[in-house]
């Protein structure tokens, strides 16, 4: 297994990143690295890096590039540091590959959980907790609102299991699929024809063309790692962004709106009758109905090659439609979770 972590000015932040990492259970000798690209630094971080390397039982490369000022973002270091990563399993078949980031704490049995999640699956999303003593610091209101959002997600994972089952991703399974805790195969990375140019979401992106693939995707609770909860962050988006949006949210008197409990259970019932219809090789009756599309959509749906590429097509078919955001409207946070609860208990 080879880590990939790409850091732009975290001379503060990746000592305890690597120190982590150093300490990790059950890993052999020459069985695990971690490869750090320093792009566009302006202070010490690689220094850092090779410096806290030097006192770890572990190997650690740390290699520096600058890119250039259309490519100095996130979305093209991950790219370029797993791309890294892959090169130094030449010979290795059956390689691994994580990635995590440079103000990211993994758990002492974060490889071999991750190690044993990727057994099972090409992909694996492991569970992403804030740490805590930045998580104390947050406005109550805030902290409040984090950790409602996290029940959220994790209540609408569940009812997603019930109706629209995954073999790949059976329950107990959870939302992320963030590159602060992220694995696959070196199999998986050799089918990614183009890496995404996005500038953030990289990680997303990534997981959406593996799974227009249709390969096995997990979302393991037990790959466990704490981030840092600041709201400023090198990234244009991703948690510190989300962080301000609540805030400014709260700042106004807003309520935060999200998909709703129905919504989320015709979703499912919408996505499992799809796969039943694409494995058949003909639509359902309720299939129309269900996804609020006309036929001639769902048939070029139903034709793709993989099943990711026919869920792809219908849920762009059903966005240019426009009857589903009509038909569903978001609903307070609050009000999600107290009608997600009460499903799953019917349920």
């Amino acid at each position: 297994m080879v880590v990939a972590i790409p850091a732009h000015n975290e001379e503060r932040r990746i000592a305890r990143t690597l120190r982590a990492l150093g300490i990790q259970t059950g890993e052999r000798a020459g069985h695990f690295s971690v490869l750090v690209l320093a792009n566009n630094c302006s202070d010490a971080t690689a220094d850092v890096a090779r410096s806290v390397a030097r006192t770890l039982r572990l190997r650690i490369e740390v290699i520096e590039e600058h890119f250039a000022t259309e490519q100095a973002h996130v979305g093209h270091a991950r790219g370029r540091a797993l791309q890294l990563a892959a090169a130094r399993l030449t010979g290795h078949p059956h390689g691994l590959i994580a990635t995590t980031d440079a103000d990211t704490v993994a758990a002492p049995d974060w490889a071999s959980r991750m190690r044993q999640a990727l057994a099972q699956a090409d992909v694996v999303g492991g569970r992403i907790f804030t740490l805590p003593e930045e998580s104390a610091r947050l406005p109550q209101g805030l902290r409040r609102l984090q950790l409602q959002d996290a029940v959220y997600h994790l209540l609408a994972s569940q009812l997603g299991s019930r109706i629209d089952p995954d073999p790949a991703d059976p329950w107990p399974r959870h939302h992320q699929h963030f590159g602060a805790n992220l694995g696959l195969r070196l199999s998986a990375w050799q089918q990614v024809k183009v890496w995404p140019t996005v500038r953030t979401l990289e990680d997303l992106a990534l997981v959406e063309e593996l799974r227009r693939l249709d390969l096995r995707v997990r979302h393991c609770p037990q790959v466990k790692v704490w981030t840092s909860a600041r709201q400023s962050s090198r990234v244009e988006v991703g948690l510190s962004s989300q962080l301000r949006e609540w805030q400014e949210v709260q700042a106004r008197g807003r309520l935060w709106m999200v998909p709703g409990a129905e919504e989320l259970r015709r979703q499912a019932e919408a996505g499992a009758a799809l796969s039943g219809s694409w494995h058949k090789g003909s639509a359902a009756p309720s299939l129309e109905t269900l996804w609020m599309v006309g036929p001639g959509e769902l048939n070029a749906a139903l034709s793709a090659p993989t099943l990711g590429q026919a869920r792809e097509l219908a849920l762009n078919a059903r966005r240019g439609a426009g009857q589903w955001a009509a038909a569903y409207p978001p609903v307070p946070l609050v009000t999600a979770l107290h009608d997600l609860r009460e499903l799953l208990a019917r349920a």
